[in-house]
Protein backbone atom coordinates (compact mmCIF):
# COMPACT_ATOMS: atom_id res chain seq x y z
CA UNK A 1 0.00 0.00 0.00
CA UNK A 2 2.90 2.32 0.74
CA UNK A 3 4.32 1.86 -2.76
CA UNK A 4 0.95 2.51 -4.36
CA UNK A 5 0.38 5.67 -2.29
CA UNK A 6 3.71 7.02 -3.53
CA UNK A 7 3.03 6.32 -7.19
CA UNK A 8 2.49 8.94 -9.87
CA UNK A 9 -1.23 8.46 -10.42
CA UNK A 10 -1.95 8.91 -6.71
CA UNK A 11 0.15 12.07 -6.68
CA UNK A 12 -1.78 13.28 -9.72
CA UNK A 13 -5.11 12.47 -8.05
CA UNK A 14 -4.13 14.46 -4.97
CA UNK A 15 -2.92 17.35 -7.13
CA UNK A 16 -6.23 17.31 -8.99
CA UNK A 17 -8.02 18.00 -5.74
CA UNK A 18 -9.57 14.62 -5.01
CA UNK A 19 -10.37 13.93 -1.38
CA UNK A 20 -8.11 11.73 0.68
CA UNK A 21 -10.88 9.17 1.10
CA UNK A 22 -11.31 8.77 -2.66
CA UNK A 23 -7.55 8.61 -3.18
CA UNK A 24 -7.24 5.88 -0.52
CA UNK A 25 -10.11 4.00 -2.14
CA UNK A 26 -8.37 4.04 -5.53
CA UNK A 27 -5.10 2.92 -3.96
CA UNK A 28 -6.81 0.10 -2.07
CA UNK A 29 -8.51 -1.09 -5.24
CA UNK A 30 -5.13 -1.38 -6.96
CA UNK A 31 -3.54 -3.27 -4.08
CA UNK A 32 -6.24 -5.95 -3.88
CA UNK A 33 -5.20 -8.38 -6.70
CA UNK A 34 -1.98 -9.57 -5.00
CA UNK A 35 -3.84 -9.94 -1.70
CA UNK A 36 -6.59 -11.97 -3.39
CA UNK A 37 -3.97 -14.20 -5.00
CA UNK A 38 -2.28 -14.91 -1.67
CA UNK A 39 -5.59 -15.72 0.01
CA UNK A 40 -6.52 -18.10 -2.82
CA UNK A 41 -3.22 -19.95 -2.60
CA UNK A 42 -3.49 -20.21 1.19
CA UNK A 43 -6.77 -22.14 0.91
CA UNK A 44 -4.92 -24.94 -0.88
CA UNK A 45 -2.40 -25.07 1.96
CA UNK A 46 -5.25 -25.18 4.47
CA UNK A 47 -6.50 -28.43 2.95
CA UNK A 48 -3.03 -29.94 3.23
CA UNK A 49 -2.76 -28.65 6.78
CA UNK A 50 -6.08 -30.29 7.63
CA UNK A 51 -4.68 -33.64 6.52
CA UNK A 52 -1.62 -33.18 8.72
CA UNK A 53 -3.55 -31.86 11.72
CA UNK A 54 -6.15 -34.62 11.62
CA UNK A 55 -3.45 -37.26 11.33
CA UNK A 56 -1.43 -35.94 14.27
CA UNK A 57 -4.29 -35.31 16.68
CA UNK A 58 -6.42 -38.26 15.59
CA UNK A 59 -9.45 -36.18 14.71
CA UNK A 60 -11.93 -37.85 12.40
CA UNK A 61 -12.26 -36.10 9.09
CA UNK A 62 -11.39 -36.12 5.43
CA UNK A 63 -7.66 -35.77 6.14
CA UNK A 64 -7.50 -38.77 8.38
CA UNK A 65 -9.65 -40.72 5.91
CA UNK A 66 -7.20 -39.87 3.13
CA UNK A 67 -4.21 -40.89 5.24
CA UNK A 68 -5.76 -44.22 6.20
CA UNK A 69 -6.78 -44.94 2.61
CA UNK A 70 -3.20 -44.35 1.48
CA UNK A 71 -1.86 -46.67 4.19
CA UNK A 72 -4.33 -49.44 3.30
CA UNK A 73 -4.04 -48.81 -0.49
CA UNK A 74 -7.75 -48.16 -0.94
CA UNK A 75 -7.60 -46.68 -4.43
CA UNK A 76 -11.22 -45.64 -4.71
CA UNK A 77 -11.01 -43.67 -1.45
CA UNK A 78 -7.79 -42.00 -2.63
CA UNK A 79 -9.49 -41.05 -5.90
CA UNK A 80 -12.43 -39.63 -3.96
CA UNK A 81 -10.16 -37.48 -1.82
CA UNK A 82 -8.24 -36.23 -4.85
CA UNK A 83 -11.55 -35.41 -6.57
CA UNK A 84 -12.76 -33.55 -3.47
CA UNK A 85 -9.49 -31.62 -3.12
CA UNK A 86 -9.39 -30.68 -6.80
CA UNK A 87 -13.04 -29.57 -6.78
CA UNK A 88 -12.36 -27.44 -3.70
CA UNK A 89 -9.31 -25.89 -5.40
CA UNK A 90 -11.25 -25.19 -8.59
CA UNK A 91 -14.01 -23.45 -6.65
CA UNK A 92 -11.50 -21.32 -4.75
CA UNK A 93 -9.75 -20.29 -7.97
CA UNK A 94 -13.12 -19.51 -9.56
CA UNK A 95 -13.90 -17.18 -6.66
CA UNK A 96 -10.44 -15.61 -7.04
CA UNK A 97 -11.10 -14.95 -10.75
CA UNK A 98 -14.49 -13.40 -10.01
CA UNK A 99 -12.94 -11.18 -7.35
CA UNK A 100 -10.26 -10.12 -9.85
CA UNK A 101 -12.93 -8.94 -12.24
CA UNK A 102 -14.63 -6.98 -9.44
CA UNK A 103 -11.53 -5.27 -8.07
CA UNK A 104 -9.43 -4.76 -11.19
CA UNK A 105 -11.21 -2.76 -13.91
CA UNK A 106 -8.54 -3.64 -16.48
CA UNK A 107 -9.65 -7.29 -16.53
CA UNK A 108 -12.60 -8.05 -18.79
CA UNK A 109 -14.25 -11.39 -19.34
Amino acid sequence: MRDILGSNYITHARASGLGERLVSRRALRNTMPPVITLIGVQYGYLLGGAVLTESIFGWGGVGQYATESILFTDYSAIQGFVLLASTFSLLVYLVVDVLYSIFDPRIEY
